[in-house]
């Protein structure tokens, strides 16, 4: 998966994942299996991940993405479910806050 993550921007503008890091919006997919998921993702993604649902949450910093959590359930496993997400969602705002922490005091 960091081997996806890793690849130059420029190559795959249209790819899902780089417009949902652009809008810094959360993305939850609770079952590939629903809505033709899996038509709209990444057929690299899908193939290398074998997920069954994940959330993707951008982490930014000011107006700049420094990176994202990503939290997904193996296919089989059956799909993300209300309590995964507000437990992950809940784990993302502690890591935001730890980081406005963080730069609050690097601007001493």
């Amino acid at each position: 998966m960091q081997r996806y993550f890793e690849r130059d921007r420029s190559s795959k503008g249209g790819d899902l994942f780089f417009r949902v890091m652009e809008k810094q919006v959360t993305l939850l997919v609770n079952d590939l299996e629903d809505e033709g998921w899996s038509d709209r993702l990444p057929q690299d993604f899908v193939s290398q991940t074998e997920c069954q649902g994940f959330v993707l949450i951008p982490l930014v910093m000011g107006k700049r993405v420094i990176g994202m959590l990503y939290a997904d359930r193996l296919k089989g496993n059956g799909p993300v479910s209300d309590n995964d997400f507000n437990i992950f969602n809940r784990f993302a705002t502690q890591t935001r806050l730890a980081l406005m922490y963080a730069d609050s005091k690097a601007k001493r």
